[in-house]
């Protein structure tokens, strides 16, 4: 039994923090988009967007991940010198920026203490001290503020990893209420 309280206990959180839609929030806030379609094309593609952002809120998965697929799925075809969006430095311009932010806000982070265990595109698993809370949340929102994107968070108590895509997070309040839909599986872990 003392095994498993010293196994809950921990003075550190595990925090998984995501840009929220990253490439759609860059190109709509920065104004991203092939020169050859003009500003039209942010009205429409703001539009898509929203109406994404109102399916996943209503619960209407498959609206919702359709157009998630829509919107994504620019990044590539800006790319794809046969795709009428072909545009090779609106692309970069995209991805470069994203990358640079989600860098300056791990610079920041580390620089308070907190450990960078995982980045990946559109975010960073970070490892804190709990009394790091108020720090955290004030680089968030500073980070938030001055890239004009939005961040999402996952709080785990533990978490298990063999590769990347390969993992079990047993997430806040799990020791409490032994909650199954608390255990976030990919991979290797799923049952």
């Amino acid at each position: 039994m003392e095994k498993s309280i010293k196994w809950w206990y921990s003075p550190i959180w595990y925090e998984s923090i995501r840009i929220n839609a990253l490439y759609p929030s860059l190109i709509i806030s920065y104004r991203l988009y092939p020169p050859h379609l003009g500003e039209e094309f942010l009205n429409v593609y703001s539009r898509i967007r929203t109406e994404r952002l109102e399916a996943k809120h209503n619960g209407d998965k498959l609206k919702n991940l359709t157009l998630k697929l829509s919107l994504n799925g620019l990044t590539g075809n800006l790319q794809n010198e046969y795709s009428w969006v072909y545009s090779p430095e609106t692309v970069m311009k995209i991805r470069m920026n994203g990358q640079f932010m989600l860098l300056m806000l791990a610079e920041k982070l580390v620089e308070a203490g907190m450990k960078i265990i995982q980045a990946n595109t559109d975010g960073l698993f970070v490892l804190r001290k709990k009394k790091d809370e108020e720090q955290f949340k004030a680089i968030c929102e500073w980070w938030e503020n001055v890239t004009k994107l939005s961040l999402e968070e996952d709080r785990f108590e533990r978490f298990y990893q063999y590769a990347i895509n390969d993992y079990l997070g047993v997430l806040e309040g799990y020791k409490d209420s032994h909650n199954p839909k608390l255990l976030k599986k990919k991979g290797l872990f799923i049952d």
